[in-house]
């Protein structure tokens, strides 16, 4: 009896010793796949063996352009990350697949805005099917950003169109900023915008230009009409009060004059003050004297081109008609008015010529010489020191000097090929004038002068 129970005692050491040398001496196997394959690798070469329950170190290596996500396959929920480092325990053959992902090249921008500042493009020919988008993803240059005077700084916001690149602004990167600030200078400064891909290779660099003006807003942009007859604005300064006259064809074609005080334009007594459906209204100052001229609408029914001059001052506390209304004796228009030592003028076309007219309190107002040109347009007015010049078009340009009784043509009649939009000015006796070139599809702005002889 103790035979046999020493006996079952040895055979069970026995089998215990085998089972556990068994135990240590058993391998398995690691199956890797790649997924894809062309993603990259693992430190660890598929088939694999290691002994029973070894803790096997896994480091993914991605190929550029591509980036470890995760492990799958039959054991890749086992596969556990700790301390920077993939683990996995060997206690039986496993299989595991790393999953790469490519990452992604999209380097552009989906958006761009500058705050102030309104974003214009340059390009001449938009890419087709963009509508009046100015902002397009695949144009890196022609921007630019028209920014006013008193702006010490700008924003810009770039939006990426992938969220996980990287974008810099003038070097800086812009991280989890909504935007990036830059502090301006008076002129010209170019920001650049780079988008860093995901792959950390693609890259696209945006240009704008940021153009600040020595130009500064006068108060805010005065609520815009559709349509004012942008030809005859008046914008005078009294030495101490800004002033600006026009037509407001939306409202009723009356004429307006305002006044910048106390940080605002302002309506200057009241604002209108014209009767309704005016044209060629035409707003002069001097000194601190407020005058304005325009055609009346004709009778009733009549057309619109049917009508004569009036013109008005303001007494100081309204305005009151300057001798009779309606003296240009019929149709007229392409008005250009002006005043001296407060005598004002006023040229006219009528019947094709050009015809200018004085206001005398005791004579009223009355003609300047005889009807000038053949062909005329665009007359315009000047007067100093009590003499009167006028400038014209008449298929070319043509200015005269009244003498007092006739009006003497300066050197050649028609002495330009031809002439349009004609401004006059003079000073110390000298005439200038500026003109546009009538002839062909272009039409560059020339200013002349007259030397006393041509």
């Amino acid at each position: 009896m103790q035979i046999r129970k020493w006996f079952s005692l040895v055979l069970f050491l026995s089998l215990l010793f085998f089972f556990w040398g068994c135990d240590r001496d058993e391998e398995h196997t690691l199956t890797v796949e790649l997924q894809p394959e062309v993603g990259g690798t693992v430190n660890v070469e598929s088939g694999t063996t290691f002994p029973h329950n070894t803790v096997v170190e896994l480091e993914p290596l991605s190929e550029a352009g591509w980036e470890f996500k995760e492990w799958q396959g039959e054991h890749g929920d086992e596969v556990t990350y700790e301390v920077g480092i993939w683990k996995l325990l060997m206690d039986e053959d496993k299989a595991i697949t790393a999953v790469f992902e490519q990452l992604q090249t999209d380097a552009t921008l989906k958006d761009l805005s500058l705050e102030p500042g309104i974003l214009v493009r340059d390009d001449e020919y938009p890419p087709p099917g963009f509508g009046d988008r100015v902002f397009h993803p695949h144009i890196t240059k022609y921007y630019t950003a028209p920014i006013v005077y008193e702006e010490e700084s700008v924003k810009v916001f770039p939006v990426a169109n992938d969220d996980e690149a990287q974008v810099w602004v003038n070097g800086v990167e812009l991280g989890t900023e909504e935007y990036f600030e830059l502090p301006l200078e008076v002129g010209e400064q170019d920001i650049e915008i780079e988008v860093v891909a995901q792959d950390g290779e693609t890259t696209k660099k945006y240009t704008v230009t940021a153009e600040q003006s020595p130009w500064a807003l006068v108060g805010d942009p005065i609520p815009a009409p559709s349509t004012i007859d942008r030809d005859y604005l008046g914008l005078f300064h009294d030495g101490d009060t800004l002033f600006l006259g026009y037509s407001d064809w939306d409202n009723e074609y009356i004429g307006t004059v305002k006044h910048f005080r106390d940080g605002e334009w302002q309506d200057f007594n009241g604002g209108d003050f014209t009767p309704k459906d005016i044209r060629f209204f035409n707003f002069f100052m001097e000194g601190d004297q407020q005058y304005a001229v325009f055609r009346e609408p004709g009778e009733p029914g009549s057309p619109a081109y049917y009508g004569s001059a009036s013109a008005m001052k303001h007494d100081g506390t309204s305005w009151e008609f300057i001798g009779e209304r309606e003296f240009t004796e019929g149709t007229s228009g392409q008005y250009s008015f002006f005043v001296e030592q407060g005598v004002p003028y006023l040229s006219f076309r009528r019947n094709m010529n050009v015809y200018v007219k004085s206001y005398d309190p005791d004579l009223g107002w009355h003609g300047l010489g005889e009807g000038l040109g053949d062909h005329v347009a665009f007359p315009c007015v000047f007067v100093e020191d009590g003499t009167p010049y006028v400038a014209y078009s008449d298929y070319g340009a043509t200015v005269q000097k009244f003498d007092g009784e006739d009006w003497q043509p300066l050197g050649e009649e028609k002495f330009t090929s031809s002439a349009s939009r004609i401004e006059l000015a003079v000073y110390d006796g000298t005439p200038y004038i500026a003109f546009l070139d009538a002839g062909g599809l272009i039409k560059p702005l020339s200013v002349m002068k007259f030397d006393g002889v041509e």
